[in-house]
């Protein structure tokens, strides 16, 4: 059963809508009225809950490469937060999906951020995904061989 709850969680994860987090190593305790229940770990109070760390929309060592390199073009400046998802790289943009010129920006983003990956060996290249505002894909290259 731990199994089929993993894979479920698996799934709606790489699907973006994944549930709160559960705790799957909970061991089963039987009970008096039941014949097992789970231990929960207890819910941290408002009060107590940690904020979120604060992240750079775009990293700082990224935004230097870009800075060096293509300062001036009409796309840079349409990078808005870069993330990591399944060690791809993640762009989103201020683009609108409908506007005929957002395909071209965003290949040209794809292109520089595959150009950053790579720029210490091939091997470091792990994938680029270059999104709308609204999330819509505009471009993205999953293999070096590909265009974006």
């Amino acid at each position: 059963m731990k199994r089929h709850a993993a894979a479920v969680v698996l799934v709606l994860t790489l699907a973006g809508c994944a549930p709160d987090p559960v705790d799957l190593t909970a061991e089963a305790t039987p009970t008096a009225t039941s014949s097992a229940t789970t231990k929960a770990k207890p819910k941290a109070s408002p009060s107590k809950a940690k904020p979120k760390k604060k992240t750079e929309a775009i990293p700082a060592d990224l935004k230097k490469y870009l800075t060096e390199n293509f300062t001036g073009t009409t796309w840079v400046d349409h990078i808005k937060a870069v993330d990591k998802n399944f060690d791809q790289d993640w762009v989103t943009t201020d683009l609108r999906a409908n506007d005929p010129d957002a395909t071209d920006a965003a290949k040209k983003i794809c292109s520089a951020i595959s150009g950053y990956q790579i720029q210490d060996g091939l091997d470091g290249f792990k994938g680029v995904r270059v999104a709308a505002a609204t999330g819509e894909r505009l471009s993205w290259r999953k293999d070096i061989s590909a265009s974006c």
